[in-house]
């Protein structure tokens, strides 16, 4: 969302927030999970692109 409102830096915060988490749901099993894990590491990948940034980058503290 912040991407739409023109927050870029802010955008790339959540997106390096969000980057080291794990999709965990006790409703799928575990070929579901990774799938679904993978989807949306997939779209963080894809939007670090889309912004120039590299995924690896962690924020300074």
């Amino acid at each position: 969302m912040r991407h739409f409102l023109k927050d870029d830096a802010g955008a790339l915060k959540d997106f390096r927030e969000a980057d080291g988490l794990k999709y965990e749901s006790k409703e799928l099993g575990p070929e579901k999970l990774k799938n679904y894990d993978d989807f949306l590491s997939d779209l963080l990948r894809q939007y670090f692109e889309l912004l120039g940034a590299k995924a690896d980058k962690k924020p300074a503290a």
